[in-house]
């Protein structure tokens, strides 16, 4: 009896030690999938981020890197580059110790040991620390026509608190993990702005779904607060305040854009080429990026109700580069500048002059198109010379602050990834099976 349960119980330690050595080959046949797959989808991303402008080659991807770190049992069995997702199917052969000598079927589980992997590549639909700065993809010049990016013009992120400004702050959340909007409340302005929100906030793929009056809470949708100018203005300083991480050899104590960012695909123009984010600390533990790389919230229209959920349509990277700060002079017309810095020249102005609609003649300060307004609806070119990069706190009476920045065709690590929309510009990979 004694010699029967014996030999049972070393069959089974012997079959157990070949079943440890499987799994462990199948842990390994599992990386040699996945890594693959995720070198293949950022072929499919950077086409993506790039316009089309960069022609990706996935298949290649995968089979560059599978070759490069293939340590001799495994074999690329199967490879679908399907963009924007590449499936990998891996097959790794292993070797049986013991459980040979009690049935050939063991050795045929050895020889069939493999995995699959899906990667996937969007737009980041959950990135971390997102800002309360939003915009609707159909401002001029921030979007063209077609819903796109201006990538080669400032963009001007408005905040007032008076009734006809554009107000524009988002109520983040600064919890951790929990949701992204609530109106319920307001949120704290300036510390959100400084460190970002600690919400989850995510690309809503249903758009609509945000119930209107209703207060939240909000993953997938967004509310407005109050633009209180003054704490847009403190809460940006304080996050400039972080730099220079990243400040090059000249050496002004700003993060100029260039010294920021990585190129990672060169379109031949800066400002529409790809980049991600550069390590302005390598030597230390994780990424220390500049905070002048901020994200901010897109919406397909813009939020006029403080207690409704607005849908996130996309998310956009943007550069910070300074501020400008107006003085709501109202009715004083006399100097022919944009005084709130709305891009038009001395508008909130009584009626003058006579009704002909002439449109954007501005060189006569009368009310042309009879609208009550002088001069309205003319270019005002900002450059960031009349910028200031620091967005220093100013002392009272702040009713207009611009945020100027540009967007940025940006590739980021997790938060997983979406649908691409055309007002997009940060990307990212994930693997999804």
């Amino acid at each position: 009896m004694f010699v029967g349960i014996f030999t049972i119980i070393a069959v089974v330690g012997f079959v157990v030690v070949d079943f440890g050595l499987w799994f462990s080959e199948r842990r390994a046949a599992q990386t040699d999938a996945d890594l693959p797959a995720l070198a293949g989808a950022r072929e499919c991303m950077l086409e993506l981020a790039s316009g089309g402008a960069y022609a990706g080659d996935p298949e290649g991807a995968v089979e560059n890197w599978f070759n490069l770190n293939n340590g001799g049992n495994a074999s690329l069995y199967s490879v679908d580059a399907s963009c924007p997702c590449v499936d990998v199917i891996v097959k790794h052969e292993s070797k049986t110790l013991f459980s040979s000598f009690f049935s050939p079927v063991f050795d045929e589980v050895a020889g069939n040991i493999g995995a699959y992997a899906r990667a996937c590549a969007g737009a980041a639909n959950a990135p971390e620390k997102v800002t309360p700065f939003a915009t609707d993809n159909n401002s001029a010049p921030c979007f063209n026509a077609d819903e796109t990016p201006n990538f080669t013009t400032l963009c001007g992120l408005e905040f007032g608190a008076q009734a006809e400004n554009p107000r524009g702050i988002l109520d983040l959340e600064t919890k951790e993990d929990g949701p992204c909007s609530q109106a319920s409340g307001s949120g704290d302005i300036e510390d959100t702005i400084a460190h970002g929100a600690g919400g989850l906030c995510i690309i809503d793929e249903t758009p609509g779904s945000c119930v209107e009056g209703a207060m939240g809470p909000w993953y997938e949708c967004a509310a407005t607060q109050t633009g209180n100018a003054q704490k847009v203005l403190v809460g940006t300083a304080a996050r400039i305040g972080h730099e220079p991480l990243c400040d090059g050899p000249d050496a002004n104590n700003i993060d100029g854009f260039e010294e920021s960012v990585d190129l990672i695909f060169d379109t031949g123009d800066p400002a529409t080429s790809v980049y991600q984010a550069k390590d302005c600390e390598p030597n230390t533990a994780g990424n220390q990026t500049s905070p002048r790389l901020i994200t901010i919230i897109v919406f397909d229209e813009y939020p006029t109700d403080n207690n409704t959920g607005y849908s996130i349509v996309a998310f956009a990277s943007f550069y910070l580069a300074g501020c400008a700060v107006g003085e709501e002079t109202g009715n004083e017309c006399t100097n022919d500048v944009d005084d709130d810095y709305d891009g038009k020249i001395n508008d909130g102005c009584k009626k003058q002059g006579d009704d002909s609609e002439t449109g954007v003649q501005c060189d006569n300060n009368l009310d042309d198109d009879g609208d009550k307004k002088i001069n309205d609806g003319c270019p005002v070119v900002i450059t960031e010379e009349d910028l200031d990069p620091k967005c220093q706190q100013q002392s009272g009476g702040i009713g207009h602050v611009v945020v100027f920045g540009k967007f940025v065709r940006l590739v980021t690590s997790g938060g997983g990834i979406g649908p691409v929309d055309p007002s997009s510009t940060t990307f990212g990979i994930a693997l999804v099976e």
